[in-house]
């Protein structure tokens, strides 16, 4: 009796291990189903993610490739997408970026490229005959462009308009383009009402003339000096002086003094103009005598022992 209960046992703990092993093997066959699972949600998230990656990364990387390319020292404040008409009817895909003194057309991939650009002070007209088009011309040719919309290009026309209302605030900026030509004529109205709201805005120390400045340094491919915009910013301003006394900038070689000069011409906050005892070149004196015709706001100017010649003088 004893026997066959002992080989009914063994039998019934055969049983059980064997059914322990196919539960094991069940168990491990679903960990490696879940781990293979898991693996492919895992590779399949890491591809959204980087495709995700990608497609935000284009826009910033356009933007930085645009940033490089007109120099990092410059504030683009507007920047649109255009189409630039070239032989016939055909059509480029360009960038047009604006500055606070110039305006940048440049190609519309990675890595961007200036194409061309021109100051504002060189700006010899703006036209719009159809919603989308517009025209800016300058002295080696018209860029002639299509926009997103006609609001597109009045807030581009409008943004070149209070720029040189900044370089030039006794004039209006229809009178600094040369010429204004848009259709219909009532968009002509709706800016002038946009520029005339920000002529009171502050123009900054001693009547914005470091902007001026540098605008003109610009224009005129001259050095840009920062102890110049120093000077003006702080100690005239401090003394409250409406002289500009041009043996302050004697350190400086002639060349650097023309576009100092040359601001006045837009400036309204200096009424005189002084140097004593340094011989001035004749780039720079004919600066001056350009400033004295073309200021109206200059009042007075004190060449003493300047080494002017007569001839120059008349």
């Amino acid at each position: 009796m004893m026997e066959d209960v002992t080989e009914e046992v063994k039998v019934e703990i055969k049983k059980l291990e064997e059914k322990k092993r196919e539960m094991e093997e069940a168990k491990k066959n679903m960990n490696e189903e879940l781990m293979v699972g898991q693996s492919q949600v895992e590779k399949d998230t890491a591809v959204v993610l980087i495709v995700v990656c990608l497609c935000s990364r284009r826009p910033v990387c356009f933007v930085e490739s645009v940033r490089e390319a007109v120099g990092r020292r410059v504030k683009l404040t507007l920047r649109r997408k255009v189409q630039l008409e070239v032989k016939g009817d055909k059509l480029e895909n360009r960038v047009l970026a604006l500055a606070s003194h110039r305006a940048y057309l440049l190609t519309a991939r990675v890595p961007s490229k200036v194409e061309h650009s021109f100051s504002y002070l060189d700006i010899q007209g703006i036209s719009s005959n159809k919603p989308t088009q517009l025209v800016l011309e300058y002295e080696r040719g018209p860029w002639c462009l299509r926009l997103g919309s006609a609001e597109e290009v009045d807030e581009v026309i409008a943004h070149i308009g209070s720029c040189l209302h900044q370089i030039c605030p006794a004039s209006s900026p229809v009178k600094v383009m040369r010429k204004l030509s848009l259709k219909p004529p009532d968009r002509t109205a709706a800016l002038q009402a946009i520029w005339d709201e920000q002529g009171s805005a502050d123009l900054g120390p001693c009547g914005g003339f470091s902007h001026q400045y540098w605008c003109v340094c610009d224009y005129l491919g001259l050095p840009y000096r920062e102890e110049v915009q120093w000077d003006v910013d702080t100690i005239y301003l401090t003394q409250d002086t409406r002289e500009l006394n041009l043996q302050d900038f004697v350190h400086l070689e002639n060349r650097d003094l023309v576009p100092i000069i040359a601001a006045l011409e837009y400036n309204q906050w200096f009424t005189k103009l002084s140097t004593k005892d340094y011989k001035l070149s004749t780039d720079v004196c004919d600066q001056i005598f350009k400033v004295v015709a073309r200021s109206n706001r200059l009042e007075e100017l004190v060449l003493d022992n300047a080494g002017l010649r007569r001839s120059e003088v008349k």
